[in-house]
């Protein structure tokens, strides 16, 4: 890992913007301050929802290791590099900085010689303006040197009812998706 966190100049939520928007990307780095970016109450209301799923969903990996610092907490990746020492089964929030380019991975699961990479979100499907999300993280994970065996994204199961009728939480593989991605990063980027 090459730089300290809080020396990025891209973050995978500035890169799947710009994916989304030109112009989204340009008012995040350059008016950060911007009445457009102001999150009202209801896309509030949804941030939150989508932290309290992302807890939700690391009760699913009992014993796993939470990198909980502030994002731009330069000791982030050193607990990260302590965290991939230490063998833990998961890391949850694992920093990552390679290239200039910031990513905090939802959850990494230690799977045999490597890892899998788990992107949570709190829809109840999955969408494809999900797998840029997941193809930065990969990218960054695969230039820091970890090896990546298969990338996940984990959402909300529609067909769950409460109380407890099934799984809450569907994963999904979208490694050979997220794959098809890399080559076209470079030149996004």
């Amino acid at each position: 890992m090459t730089a300290p966190a809080g020396t990025s100049r891209l973050s995978k939520s500035r890169f799947v913007a710009g994916c989304q928007c030109q112009k989204l990307l340009w008012l995040r780095v350059n008016e950060p301050g911007a009445p457009e970016l102001q999150p009202d109450k209801v896309l509030q209301d949804r941030f939150d929802q989508g932290t309290f799923v992302g807890e939700i969903a690391r009760t699913r990996f009992p014993g796993g290791t939470l990198i909980d610092l502030p994002h731009n907490d330069t000791r982030r990746i050193p607990a990260t590099i302590a965290a991939l020492e230490s063998h833990a089964s998961a890391i949850f929030e694992a920093t990552f900085v390679e290239d200039g380019i910031f990513c905090a991975v939802d959850i990494l699961l230690r799977e045999g010689a490597g890892w899998t990479l788990i992107e949570v979100k709190s829809s109840n499907s999955l969408k494809d303006a999900h797998l840029p999300d997941a193809a930065i993280q990969l990218y960054v994970l695969r230039r820091a040197g970890v090896p990546v065996h298969r990338v996940e994204l984990m959402h909300l199961n529609g067909a769950f009812r409460h109380p407890d009728v099934g799984d809450l939480f569907v994963r999904e593989d979208v490694t050979s998706s997220v794959e098809g991605m890399q080559a076209n990063i470079p030149a996004l980027l």
